[in-house]
């Protein structure tokens, strides 16, 4: 039951997560809580860092059964995986002004289409960042919680990444278009 529990956790955080990143509740904070909205992409950071900090911390807490006891080669690829996909992590986020975190684009004129660095092999180079995390931390600890984690994962982000890509499509426009076709979304050189 655990495992449910923390199934439907981790939607509703991905849920939440994007819910509140939608350029409709941005709108209606423009609009209706105009004294905070200077503060809104400060304030979704930090609710999105600190509630996903404490589910991580009530994964790690729970334990499911383990679905298979993993080789020595199958927790060493685990490891690669989680190391590669924070060191993707790291890399994507140095494309990202620092003021990226904290402060609203109040104008769309201030982004640009970023195609250099991971961006160059892949359009979500964050979102390939998490995918090698949990797919990783599945090989190393098996459990049930964690291939749940994982598909519940996969799936927020292939519908994440479809989200956005509308609304870059219609930021960007034909320069995204052309991106679109020479560079794979998720898993460079494959998807």
């Amino acid at each position: 039951m655990e495992t449910v529990y923390l199934g439907i956790l981790w939607t509703v955080y991905y849920a939440l997560h994007s819910y509140f990143a939608s350029e409709r509740v941005k709108e209606f904070i423009r609009h209706k809580l105009r004294t905070i909205y200077g503060y809104y992409r400060l304030l979704y950071s930090l609710f999105a860092a600190i509630n996903f900090f404490l589910l991580a911390w009530l994964h790690l807490l729970v334990q499911t059964p383990e679905l298979f006891s993993p080789s020595i080669a199958i927790s060493i690829v685990g490891v690669g995986l989680i190391a590669a996909g924070a060191l993707a992590t790291v890399v994507a986020l140095k494309s990202y002004k620092t003021r990226f975190w904290y402060r609203n684009q109040d104008s769309q004129s201030e982004e640009k289409l970023i195609r250099t660095g991971l961006n160059a092999y892949v359009r979500h180079p964050l979102y390939f960042g998490a995918l090698l995390i949990v797919l990783g931390v599945f090989l190393v600890s098996p459990q049930l919680k964690n291939i749940v984690l994982a598909l519940i994962t996969f799936a927020y982000i292939y519908i994440g990444a479809s989200l956005e890509e509308r609304k870059l499509i219609g930021r960007f426009g034909d320069a995204y278009s052309q991106y679109r076709r020479e560079v794979k979304m998720l898993i460079p050189f494959v998807f």
